[in-house]
């Protein structure tokens, strides 16, 4: 199976558009500057992290260092997910220890240097009345607040849509093009032309513009399937849920509406979205994720 393929009976996808789009180092390097404000050379030194490794895996983010700077973008195509910072922050921790990190160095009386984090979600969801934040932080999620926390993550929120103008979308050119590439796609979503017809003739006006023609031609028929998932992965949880509320019609519903909850918190849904979902209060989803945890 090649790098960028998929793998649908487990549901799990080896790279993300956004990781799979910047695995060349200068469209990396272009792609970091203008979301981050450096200013590093096209020639300057990129390491990827190897999504293949299994603790890697499992994250769909592009996790990548540019000189002494180790830079996470994680895409977020779906509702806005206030938990991020907890979510990084356990990646953050994973390639640490994966790759930077050993026993050995850690127990020496001389003190590890580490590359200096920079992290940001490139948000291309849904609309909402509320404008974006522009900063999620760790200490949000603390159960008591505290003006000055001992531990503490910021991840830089931006809009990436087509049209928000934003400063990145300017300043890259490879951005900006997957932002009309998901444009398009959504247009034809919303016209009725069906999901994969959608991606299809998006993929076909980009290449004809010269829009990421390299790159949609190499990937043509992997980014069919990817984006397919991303695309219905919500509609895909909901339908799973109301399987299974009538199967509970014999198990008991509650029990199933406690299942599919924590399946659909497990999915990396928020716990608003999935009260939304299951036709729920807040408070109730808030108190079976307590007894999970």
């Amino acid at each position: 199976m090649k790098q960028n393929e998929l793998t649908n009976s487990g549901r799990k996808y080896k790279d993300s558009a956004v990781r799979l789009l910047c695995k060349h180092p200068q469209r990396t390097i272009e792609v970091c500057n203008a979301v981050e404000g450096t200013n590093y050379p096209l020639t300057a030194n990129v390491q990827h992290f190897n999504i293949e490794d299994k603790l890697l895996g499992r994250y769909g983010d592009l996790i990548c260092t540019i000189e002494n700077q180790l830079f996470v973008l994680s895409e977020h195509m779906s509702t806005l997910n206030f938990n991020m910072p907890l979510r990084i922050l356990q990646y953050i921790i994973d390639v640490l220890e994966l790759v930077f990190l050993s026993k050995a160095n850690l127990h020496s009386s001389v003190a590890v240097k580490i590359p200096t984090p920079k992290i940001s979600m490139l948000y291309n969801g849904r609309k909402t009345k509320d404008p974006l934040p522009k900063v999620m932080r760790l200490s949000d999620a603390f159960i008591l607040p505290d003006n000055q926390p001992a531990l503490e993550l910021t991840v830089k929120v931006i809009d990436i849509s087509y049209g928000s103008g934003s400063e990145a979308l300017a300043k890259s050119p490879t951005l900006n093009g997957y932002a009309y590439f998901i444009h398009l796609i959504e247009s034809g979503i919303k016209a009725g032309i069906g999901r994969d017809k959608a991606i299809a003739t998006a993929i076909e006006r980009c290449i004809k513009e010269n829009i990421l023609a390299d790159f949609l031609s190499e990937n043509y028929g992997g980014l069919i399937d990817m984006l397919g998932y991303e695309y219905t992965i919500g509609d895909e949880l909901r339908g799973s849920w109301l399987d299974g509320k009538e199967e509970g019609r014999q198990e008991g519903i509650e029990e199933t509406e406690i299942k599919n909850t924590l399946s659909l918190l497990e999915h990396g849904l928020s716990i608003a979205d999935i009260a939304k979902i299951i036709k729920r209060p807040i408070q109730w989803v808030e108190s079976q994720v307590a007894k999970k945890l």
